[in-house]
């Protein structure tokens, strides 16, 4: 009788275990943008000053970018506001991250202080200092 239990307690645990790899398999295909579709995206994305004392203007962009006064920044800002290394926007698979590294006056997504890192979707607006950005994708 024991041995009968146990038989189907192991085919229980088989059907969880074939259970659990299907989801995960799901998961990650699911989660994997794939290297062509996160390079494309990469590769045509762009940062635009709106509004500020920097000259409004396009920055091409890859998978991160660091925003600040400092001589070391990838998009260098002329605003007293900003931070010497003030943010840093970076691509984590097909989202956009933007985060503040400490900044004095703080980073905000359209109005909404940035604590750490937030996520970001082209389009909204960036403030870092007295200086909006966007991100655009094309």
């Amino acid at each position: 009788m024991i041995d009968f239990w146990l038989l189907i307690a192991k085919y229980i645990f088989l059907a969880f275990l074939y259970i659990f790899i299907f989801w995960a398999l799901t998961v990650i295909r699911r989660d994997d943008s794939g290297p062509h579709e996160a390079a494309d995206a990469v590769a045509g994305a762009k940062i635009r000053v709106i509004d500020g004392r920097s000259a409004p203007g396009s920055y091409a962009i890859d998978d991160s970018v660091l925003l600040g006064r400092a001589p070391e920044c990838d998009i260098r800002l002329d605003d007293v506001a900003v931070s010497a290394r003030h943010a840093r926007i970076s691509k984590r698979g097909r989202h956009w991250l933007v985060e503040d590294l400490d900044s004095s006056n703080g980073t905000f997504v359209d109005g909404v202080r940035v604590n750490g890192s937030r996520r970001v979707n082209p389009g909204e607006r960036i403030k870092i200092g007295r200086t909006e950005l966007t991100i655009e994708e094309s």
